[in-house]
């Protein structure tokens, strides 16, 4: 097609536009129409660009979002067509790039798991939400192994976005988050990184750099010399394209890496490749978009499940599945008689972490086994309904075929275990902006605009239809922004009482904000002044808050820590009834007590809760 497509359509908007103020369906239209008529015909071209991309037909979708560019007059809509070029020229610049390893094994799994068929150690992964907070969708687990000094993980921002963070052990504790790097931060999310065994390179998928579209896979190398990871680099084709592609590893061994991808496959699932291990990889350009889709095909093998029909493919990948929870299920047995072994041979605390691991095992061998009796119950009627539906075939030749794909490839899937939720305790990051009322020389604005929780008053400044500059706040920080019903509204403080608030009210309308006045705020959600003085009444109890210890008689080492890096609130051991808590306060408000009793739940796991003190 090249770019005959992009002229064609072209020639169909100009033609469109001529005939404007006459409808898109030859209905006569009034005069001021021509203004919605063409921005339906610029989101028209945005998707169909969309899709061109999707499609590897780059040069034509750049061809289309120049069209929409050279007829767009909305500067919002103008924004959204230079994204959508953006995004085809990347694709367009990697096709001059492409690599072409050689596929070695491709099985599909489910999107919430998939990673558990990595090659790595059992346990490794934790569901979320954890310690060090989760996702939901991508990732929705965080990969942290047993013994690890450095962990490498995603977790959202106040703003919602994924970032990348790091944590070290430093013995009793964890240290704070700390964020990758200004180049390793996008405006939107980054995903599963992953740490090279020599700790100079890092793998992870972003969709907010520069990329094609989706989540593309980066690495980013470390400097010894400037002490901090280097600008990333897309892998381009056919490790990133513009669906989503995330999770890139290398295997310790040095012989494959492996990628998951979901640009062939339904919402619930990805597809993992692996393939051969490019120490120094031969680009080379490729335009063609079906040989660019086809850089990731696996060549047929002789006697491999490659040569098969087309329509055997559900019976194969059932059948593949079945192989892989056959594989695990001996490994995980296996495993499970070692540590029983070497359960016999330990004393004191490695004996008590064996017995935990090998309940842990117990407890999971009937699940295992559970799934692998309904995959072989899926495969029984995968069969009949091909049978039914005609197709003739020899089961035992399709697992004959099955099994020399795996054997010749070298490679075989196993499936692991979820790991425990981690017990971890790490230190929260201190704030690093003061939000503290202040008129300054030069204002500021919030750097989060997100309110904390409980009962907060702020003073209203103004609102305008378009952002406002910082002269425009006159020296006031921390000022707000927020939008609503399409208006930017601006507020400046954080005030915890009325009176607060009230205080600072004059020196706000003196500097330049007459008509200024006070807001209130529960949960982040606005109430009526009057209803938060009334709030505000009720709180003047003191409130403590009860922990309840795990071991059923102490706090131990790490929560200690935690508690005390949280707060120097007094700590009290309290016996009643046998059981045995302890009591932390007084806080001057249930909203400080819910507050703090959150951020030591969350980093110890402990059941605690807020209660007026006596």
């Amino acid at each position: 097609m090249s770019r005959l497509f992009a002229y064609g359509y072209r020639l169909a908007v100009l033609a469109g536009l001529l005939l404007a103020p006459v409808g898109a369906w030859g209905q006569e239209m009034p005069a001021d129409s021509s203004i919605d008529y063409r921005a339906a015909m610029v989101q028209d071209m945005i998707r169909r660009a969309g899709e061109l991309r999707r499609q590897y037909r780059f040069a034509d979708a750049v061809d289309l979002c120049e069209d929409a560019l050279s007829i767009c007059r909305d500067s919002i809509q103008r924004e959204a067509v230079s994204e959508a070029l953006l995004l085809a020229r990347n694709g367009e610049n990697m096709t001059e790039f492409c690599s072409t390893p050689t596929v070695v094994a491709q099985q599909r799994f489910s999107r919430e798991d998939f990673f558990l068929s990595y090659p790595l150690e059992d346990g490794a992964w934790r569901p979320v939400p954890n310690v060090l907070d989760g996702l939901g969708g991508y990732p929705p687990a965080t990969y942290i192994p047993e013994g690890a000094q450095k962990l490498y993980y995603a977790a959202r921002d106040a703003e919602g976005i994924s970032n990348l963070y790091v944590t070290e052990n430093q013995g009793k504790v964890w240290s704070a988050p700390q964020l990758l790097g200004e180049t390793l931060t996008s405006s939107d999310d980054e995903i599963f990184p992953w740490l090279s065994p020599d700790g100079k390179a890092l793998y992870f998928a972003s969709r907010g750099m520069h990329g094609m579209g989706g989540f593309d896979i980066y690495v980013s190398r470390w400097s010894d010399e400037q002490r901090e990871w280097q600008a990333p680099v897309n892998l381009g084709f056919p490790y990133s394209s513009p669906a989503d592609d995330f999770l890139f590893m290398n295997t310790p061994d040095g012989r494959f890496s492996l990628f998951a991808t979901n640009r062939s496959c339904p919402p619930d699932s990805v597809d993992v490749y692996v393939v051969e291990y490019e120490s120094m990889p031969v680009r080379q350009a490729v335009y063609d978009p079906q040989r660019l889709q086809a850089l990731l095909v696996r060549p047929a093998r002789q006697g491999g499940s490659e040569t098969l029909s087309p329509a055997l493919r559900p019976y194969i990948d059932k059948l593949k599945e079945i192989n892989i929870l056959k594989d695990s299920l001996t490994l995980f047995v296996q495993s499970l008689d070692q540590a029983r072994v070497r359960m016999t041979e330990a004393e004191g605390v490695p004996r008590q972490i064996l017995e935990k691991d090998i309940l842990r095992k117990e407890q999971r061998l009937p699940e295992m086994e559970a799934a692998l009796s309904e995959a072989s119950q899926g495969l029984q009627e995968i069969e009949m309904e091909l049978i039914l539906a005609g197709i003739d075939f020899d089961p035992g030749k399709v697992q004959q075929a099955v099994a020399a794909s795996g054997a010749s490839s070298g490679f075989s899937f196993v499936r692991h275990d979820f790991g425990p939720a981690p017990d971890m305790v790490v230190l929260k990051p201190k704030p690093s902006f003061d939000y503290s009322f202040m008129i300054l020389p030069e204002g500021r604005f919030a750097q989060d605009n997100k309110l904390p929780e409980g009962l907060v008053y702020q003073i209203q400044l103004f609102s305008a239809t378009s952002p406002a500059t910082v002269q425009k706040i006159r020296g006031l920080s921390p000022v707000f922004e927020k939008k609503a019903n399409g208006a930017y509204v601006y507020s400046v403080g954080v005030f915890r009482t009325y009176q607060e608030a009230l205080s600072q009210i004059n020196r706000v309308k003196k500097a330049g904000f007459k008509k200024a006045f006070i807001t209130a705020y529960q949960d982040g959600g606005q109430i009526s002044v009057t209803q938060a003085r009334k709030i505000e009444q009720t709180q003047d109890q003191l409130f403590m808050l009860r922990l309840y210890p795990a071991s059923g008689n102490s706090l131990g080492e790490g929560v200690l820590t935690a508690v005390r890096a949280e707060t120097q609130a007094d700590l009290v051991r309290s016996s009643a009834d046998g059981t045995v808590t302890f009591l932390l306060g007084p806080f001057s408000s249930r909203a400080e007590a819910e507050s703090t009793a959150r951020t030591l739940r969350d980093a110890t796991g402990l059941r605690i809760e807020a209660e007026p003190a006596e």
